[in-house]
């Protein structure tokens, strides 16, 4: 919900008649956030809660404030204590999870997210956490379970889509990663790695013509991709076409000095 400066001050008027509602003082912090005033909304939590110390929303709120205020050691204090009050509370149980995942306790985050969604199944941005969380500790078939869900859910997020093809790249599913990799594409064609990585799948199912035509593609769109005259050349070489393998890796070594003189790579 959206608060405007007037809404402030007519609750800040009433605080001064009713300076002990520890409810006004969460809700004054919840107006300040709104209006992205962070230190303000953090002193109107701690006022909050030195009035009632188990004010369960206050303490999730102002762990949640934590964490957009790069303190994920207060941020987890705040919300366990919180989550003893009010178990039910799936955000906060979310909230938690990325205060580990931001401290790099990932498997203290991924529990979080589970509990989170135990209490709503479809809870999106849980879905979404969760399947990064495991990537990060290589579980590549639990990460793509909840990954699935969330494609499922909205299929245009290119974050969710890239997650999922790095894990299903670990689990060696190319067709499905063949899939996940053309979607992304179509969601952003500027991104030309994918046509690399797209050639690449080509050819090694044997289809030559297609890996090759994927690598030009790049070529076109960015004439000094060294990635794709690299791959390109590795291509010709592997099926013998030794003329246009060496006319591919000149142009790769014509890239390289041009990079290595304009300071780009291991240039002074």
């Amino acid at each position: 919900m959206a608060y405007s400066e007037e809404d402030v001050q007519d609750l800040i008027e009433i605080l001064r008649e009713q300076p002990k509602d520890s409810e006004k003082w969460h809700l004054l912090g919840v107006m300040f956030i709104s209006l992205n005033r962070l230190e303000d909304a953090e002193k109107a939590f701690k006022h909050c809660l030195k009035l009632d110390k188990e004010n369960a929303m206050a303490l999730g709120d102002l762990g949640g404030l934590y964490i957009v205020k790069g303190k994920s050691k207060d941020a987890i204090k705040n919300l366990n204590l919180s989550l003893k009050i009010k178990p039910e509370k799936h955000e906060f149980w979310y909230t938690l999870g990325v205060a580990y995942l931001h401290s790099s306790k990932f498997k203290d985050a991924a529990r979080a997210f589970l509990r989170s969604l135990e209490l709503v199944p479809n809870y999106y941005d849980a879905l979404v956490s969760l399947g990064i969380t495991y990537n990060k500790i290589e579980l590549w078939k639990e990460a793509e379970v909840p990954l699935r869900q969330a494609m499922e859910m909205k299929p245009d997020n290119y974050n969710v889509l890239k997650a999922l093809a790095r894990a299903l790249m670990k689990m060696k599913k190319t067709r499905e990663l063949e899939t996940i990799y053309r979607q992304m594409y179509d969601l952003n064609p500027d991104e030309h790695s994918i046509l690399l990585y797209l050639g690449q799948i080509a050819f090694n199912d044997g289809r030559l013509e297609e890996g090759i035509n994927q690598y030009k593609q790049v070529i076109q769109k960015d004439p000094e991709s060294l990635m794709a005259w690299k791959m390109l050349g590795e291509t010709y070489d592997k099926v013998g076409l030794v003329e246009e393998a060496k006319l591919a890796f000149s142009k790769h070594s014509e890239l390289m000095e041009k990079l290595k003189k304009a300071g780009g790579i291991w240039g002074g």
